[in-house]
């Protein structure tokens, strides 16, 4: 089995923001890294990542769409199977939910 691995909206937030310096280097390689076939992306995430935009920085938002274009088909809505599994393993090895 495949394993598939889902980042947080900041990881998103710095690929686009080529102001933050090393932050935006170390996530653009990350994604590129991982590249297409092992990331998806919570549906979540993109409405967090346009929320975070439009609080910390709105002139992003161009590559924004740019990234939600490119992102959009990898987008999966999360179901409570997903959410109870998630739970248990963040439990199992002692993480923040």
């Amino acid at each position: 089995m495949s394993k598939l691995i889902a980042f947080d909206t900041n990881l998103y937030f710095y690929a686009i923001d080529t102001n933050a310096g090393l932050k935006h280097v170390a996530a653009s390689a990350l994604l590129q890294r991982v590249g297409r076939r092992l990331n998806i992306v919570p549906l979540q995430v993109i409405g967090e990542l346009i929320n975070a935009i439009l609080k910390r920085n709105a002139t992003l938002l161009p590559a924004a769409n740019t990234l939600i274009d490119t992102i959009a088909t990898l987008a999966v809505p999360a179901d409570l199977d997903d959410l109870r599994l998630a739970l248990s393993t963040f439990k199992q090895n002692g993480m923040q939910f």
